[in-house]
């Protein structure tokens, strides 16, 4: 699954031209095929939407990478991060965590885990009992 998530990243990175070198290095960190019923897992990181029942879907990757660039936007030296493969997850805390985030929709948990790779701290409400049940178990 590690390759897939290294394609899926890249993609996001050269099809969409994604520079957000943070945010890329994050998604890299976060195992996308735990938040999926074992049933999608070989589809877990296709970028396209996955459902994750109770007719909720997780958003496709590029959606993930598009919010969480937009919430995570602020001036960094390019001098601190030269690609996202050299973006380690302890340089991700150094550099950008900061601050607190409220998701609302927790879904998989999966783009509240790529924000905790972020954030210091990620709130997340869920109205669906069942989901967030699931998404607290898959805490990566």
């Amino acid at each position: 699954m590690d390759d897939a998530r290294q394609e899926m990243v890249e993609k996001i990175e050269k099809s969409y031209k994604l520079d957000s070198p943070l945010v890329l290095a994050a998604m890299l960190h976060v195992p996308r095929h735990e938040f999926v019923d074992v049933k999608y897992r070989d589809i877990a990181y296709d970028d396209a939407p996955v459902s994750v029942g109770y007719g909720q879907t997780m958003s496709q990757p590029y959606t993930v990478a598009v919010m969480s660039k937009l919430i995570t936007e602020f001036p960094i030296p390019k001098s601190k991060i030269l690609n996202k493969t050299q973006v380690t997850n302890s340089k991700i805390q150094k550099i950008a965590k900061r601050g607190k985030v409220l998701e609302i929709g927790t879904g998989s948990g999966y783009q509240a885990a790529v924000l905790s790779k972020l954030f210091k701290e990620v709130y997340t409400l869920e109205i669906i009992p069942e989901l967030a049940e699931k998404a607290n178990y898959c805490r990566c």
